[in-house]
């Protein structure tokens, strides 16, 4: 009888361990919509998506080619750690990293492969992977082309490359 007991205990504890530490569709729910609401704030839900839009990279129509352009605030960070402004106008970014070792091993690997690849550093403190940066959007277009002809779909962070110019280099009016 003793016996029989304890087997009973035993099984029932598993049945409630197995039973109460499933995951479901509505804790999925219910931590996605914390986390919404923390980054959404105060805000409703058509402001909050207007904002979103506008930090979304934009289509821009370079001889007949669309490719993605944004303008932000950037610094570029040095092999010696060093922080210089961007020199460049069109920097095309092929990776987003919130960790700077593996944007790092992103760089090195497009410099063997024979690109001129740095890193600049938006102010929320993601690391972007430049494989290449130019003066000249028409080049920077050309570029993007054959990029993504050759690495197609081999990007992190991002969809595609995006062109992406510092917004100290942006004329002011």
């Amino acid at each position: 009888m003793r016996k029989s007991v304890i087997i009973a205990a035993i099984a029932l504890s598993a049945g409630i361990a197995l039973t109460s530490c499933k995951t479901t569709v509505d804790n999925y729910q219910a931590a996605y919509d914390i986390a919404k609401q923390k980054d959404q704030g105060d805000l409703d839900d058509e402001v909050y998506a207007k904002i979103k839009a506008e930090e979304a990279p934009k289509v821009t129509i370079v001889n007949g080619d669309s490719i993605r352009t944004k303008v932000e605030p950037l610094s570029r960070l040095n092999p010696d750690g060093s922080r210089t402004a961007p020199s460049q106008k069109f920097n095309v970014v092929v990776g987003v990293y919130k960790i700077r070792v593996n944007a790092n091993a992103h760089v090195e690997q497009l410099i063997k492969q024979g690109y001129k690849a740095f890193l600049l550093k938006n102010t929320e403190s993601q690391f972007y992977v430049v494989a290449e940066a130019f003066d000249d959007i028409d080049e920077a277009a050309k570029f993007v082309k054959a990029f993504e002809k050759k690495h197609s779909g081999q990007y992190v962070g991002v969809e595609q490359p995006v062109v992406i110019t510092p917004s100290h280099l942006m004329k002011r009016f």
